[in-house]
């Protein structure tokens, strides 16, 4: 009697379930904010020896240009190994990928740390872009199937606010008045991004 008299009159109790629907629609979830924190250290490892990269190959002896090839190696080589790195996505596990740049830019870091001529800085800077290429590729690809179609334009503009701000300021913990190794040095100890992506 009450059950039908609830039901004419257009009163429903609620559900514990209704809440599931909005929160798989929301714009941040956990796992899209673990991606996004993932990116920032990611990026900033990265860009923390932009400004000292330069300045650490003249201390070996390089001339104005090769400086210039020094700084400009990692973004040669991630030019033409993101293409390849888009396609292991696909194909490959996402975690698994980011673990692999992870290692690469500590390996870059030993690397940097170790370098004692021009010819190895160089080196590291190439390895540097592969890992750079798996990390970037691979957390870009892994936020967009994290969002939600409804919420994918807000997504990715809050993901490019990351990066920006990764790229702000990473290069402010990269002062050379930190001295070189310790830029390099510190680098690898700003990879805990890796312990973020456990989904």
């Amino acid at each position: 009697m009450s059950v039908a008299s609830a039901s004419q009159s257009g009163v429903t109790a609620n559900r514990p379930d209704e809440p599931a629907e909005p929160r798989k629609d929301r714009l941040i979830t956990r796992d899209v904010a673990l991606v996004m924190l993932a990116t920032f250290f990611f990026m900033t490892s990265n860009m923390v020896i932009t400004p000292v990269i330069a300045g650490y190959g003249e201390s070996m002896g390089a001339t104005g240009a090769l400086m210039g090839v020094i700084a400009g190696a990692m973004s040669f080589v991630s030019l033409f190994c993101r293409p390849i790195a888009g396609n292991l996505s696909d194909l490959v596990s996402k975690r698994l990928l980011v673990a692999a740049g992870t290692v690469l830019y500590i390996v870059a870091g030993v690397m940097y740390c170790l370098a004692d001529s021009t010819g190895m800085l160089v080196a590291a800077r190439m390895v540097n872009g592969l890992g750079f290429a798996c990390g970037t590729v691979c957390l870009a690809t892994w936020v967009s199937l994290l969002l939600p179609i409804r919420h994918m334009g807000a997504g990715m503009g809050l993901y490019g606010i990351v990066n920006a701000l990764a790229i702000a300021v990473g290069p402010a913990l990269g002062e050379p008045s930190c001295g070189w190794h310790y830029s390099y040095a510190a680098r690898p100890l700003r990879q805990p991004y890796q312990r973020c992506l456990r989904r």
